[in-house]
């Protein structure tokens, strides 16, 4: 009988410790799950023949049952009786019991062979703490979750963390801003294994709309506006976010609200810190990133694109916030993208 069509399989290892953000345990496994079905329905094997590519499994330090954020428990493999096989992904989640997970020896302990028998470690958001807390991330980057990155730094000194980016890989060690930044890595890590038709069909069923890259801004102007916008002023934004593309005066946007001018542009600075003119300019810069990074688009064709009156003012803009030019932008990214997510094997 022919051998049926699959993939080489490779264990995913989750790592549970007690108050682990179930989102950050659930929204990377599933990505791997999905990934089993895309590939089922893709090769379509004989029933009940199929490898699927990826097996997951839940390890802990010691408990069989480990009770997550949100109270629920987890049926985990405690690590004294687990025997992992060779080339596994481990993923290490955050959460808000991760601080006293890093100050556990029992819990860094358990985690520290599993770490240096990875072919590749994974965290998401705090996670990347009770990494560094083996002692095995020194000297080497990471991307962790702007509210942890200070922690990070005074906590772990001999870890170059970042906050800048949504996900980063430093040899084996991928590291990311949270889950909806590790569902992007992990579906990165699919399209690696299993190619590009397999990661976008996985996407496209957990409705994810846009992959982000690595390099995109873990927090965008207007995410960033929500938090502290009263509810005429989310409005604006909302009306900025589906029109920035327009040559827009700020009298257009009093209207939307049906203000003056004049009351409007203070009320606006007042509850942003900004004028809306500024905070137009970001909206527009957030947009101007995610083109250069995927797209081919000339600097002029994204200015217009954005609502920018010149190329020289994109150009002139993106430098003074970015720190780059749209040139040094897009080459950066593309170089993350052709080097960060190589084979590990290749390192």
């Amino acid at each position: 009988m022919p051998a049926e069509p699959h993939y080489p399989q490779r264990d995913i290892i989750v790592f549970l410790y007690k108050r682990a953000l179930l989102m950050n345990v659930a929204g990377p496994s599933e990505v791997f799950s999905t990934a089993n079905l895309e590939t089922e329905e893709l090769l379509r094997p004989t029933p009940g023949r199929m490898v699927w590519p990826y097996r997951l499994r839940f390890v802990s330090a010691a408990e069989r049952m480990v009770k997550l954020s949100c109270g629920a428990g987890m049926e985990a493999e405690p690590v004294p009786d687990f025997s992992p096989q060779g080339g596994y992904t481990l993923i290490i989640p955050g959460g808000p019991g991760c601080r006293a997970a890093t100050r556990s020896d029992a819990e860094v302990t358990a985690l520290a062979p599993l770490v240096l028998g990875a072919q590749r470690v994974v965290t998401i958001g705090s996670g990347v703490g009770l990494l560094a807390a083996t002692g095995q991330l020194d000297g080497r980057q990471c991307v962790t979750h702007w509210r942890y990155f200070e922690d990070m730094r005074s906590d772990f000194p001999k870890v170059h963390s970042r906050a800048d980016s949504l996900y980063t890989r430093d040899g084996k060690f991928y590291s990311s801003a949270g889950v909806s930044a590790g569902i992007d890595l992990c579906l990165e890590l699919v399209e690696e294994d299993l190619g590009q038709d397999i990661a976008s069909r996985t996407a496209r069923i957990l409705v994810v709309f846009v992959r982000r890259t690595a390099s995109q801004p873990q927090i965008s102007a207007s995410l960033e506006a929500q938090d502290s916008l009263t509810p005429r002023m989310r409005q604006a934004v909302g009306w900025l976010n589906d029109n920035y593309h327009r040559n827009i005066k700020i009298s257009d946007i009093a209207a939307v609200v049906n203000m003056s001018e004049r009351n409007f542009a203070r009320r606006f600075a007042k509850d942003r810190g900004c004028s809306p003119g500024v905070f137009l300019e970001r909206i527009r810069l957030d947009a101007a990133r995610v083109l250069f990074t995927e797209t081919n688009l000339t600097i002029a064709a994204v200015s217009r694109r954005v609502g920018f009156a010149s190329a020289e003012h994109l150009s002139r803009l993106f430098k003074r916030r970015v720190g780059l030019t749209p040139v040094e932008y897009r080459t950066r990214s593309r170089q993350s993208a052709a080097t960060g997510f190589k084979s590990p094997d290749a390192d």
